[in-house]
């Protein structure tokens, strides 16, 4: 009886075992690495979001707001020249839907950070945008480059864009965050790319849960995002962060009038 007994209790400590593993293999097949025994807490954030550029094809943001999608961050810039070719189409629709709208640059470790900074500003030319100006900060498709060396470029395309008083917040995954984000850009916001849960205590403002989303709208995996705060919070931060940039816009629009035309 007792060896029975022993049986059936490795049994059920196999199927166990089993169940967890398979979890983690569906986890791992949704695009969210987490541990068996951890799950997302996505549902507690009211405010939801995506970030695309021209790699996800057309998009009917209509769709996409009418599912629940609040904001969109679109793809403008990349290092000193390069502009997303879908920039201008994505942020007309996403705005005649009703869309909140911001966008983002692709930080080059191997590019001068002002020049980086008015290839951004350039690209948006004064355009009405509800959230900070984003700079992307990953070592995926950068060169290898000293993290100080790396660091110092972003300060500096970060004091170009704040000198005409854009807010900016700064996007990195854990690697880029440990090496060039942590204990520094204190004027910044941080948007935290995880795939796991962040602290709820930490002064992070986005948060990009997943690289393989799927929403109404968009035939193609994308990127979904969420906004650490209350409902109320955000009408008062996007509403804040229109009226800075339109006086940003203004104001490099004059500095720099004979550089834009």
């Amino acid at each position: 009886m007792a060896l029975r007994k022993r049986h059936i209790l490795l049994i059920v400590a196999l199927l166990l075992a089993f169940i967890g593993m398979a979890t983690a293999a569906i986890s791992i097949l949704n695009g969210n690495v987490i541990s068996p025994s951890e799950s997302l807490d996505i549902d507690s954030y009211k405010i939801a979001g995506i970030d695309v550029s021209a790699h996800n094809g057309n998009i009917d943001f209509a769709k996409a707001r009418a599912a629940g999608t609040e904001f969109v961050f679109v793809k403008a810039t990349e290092g000193a020249t390069f502009r997303d070719s879908a920039m201008n189409s994505n942020l007309r629709k996403a705005h005649e839907a009703g869309l909140k709208t911001g966008v983002y640059h692709f930080f080059r470790f191997d590019v001068d950070g002002v020049k980086q900074a008015h290839n951004l500003l350039k690209a948006i030319a004064g355009r009405p945008l509800s959230l900070p100006l984003v700079i992307d900060v990953e070592s995926h498709t950068n060169p290898y480059t000293p993290a100080d060396i790396v660091t110092r470029k972003i300060h500096d395309m970060v004091d170009e864009l704040t000198a005409y008083g854009y807010p900016v917040i700064i996007y990195s995954n854990k690697k880029g965050f440990d090496n060039h984000v942590r204990d520094e850009f204190a004027d910044c916001g941080v948007w935290l790319c995880s795939f796991t849960q962040p602290n709820r205590g930490k002064n992070w403002t986005f948060w990009q849960y997943s690289h393989k989303g799927s929403i109404p709208g968009i035939d193609s995996d994308v990127d979904l995002d969420l906004w650490h705060g209350t409902a109320s919070e955000w009408q008062q931060y996007t509403a804040k962060t229109e009226k800075a940039i339109s006086v940003a816009n203004m104001l490099y629009a004059t500095i720099n009038a004979n550089r834009l035309r």
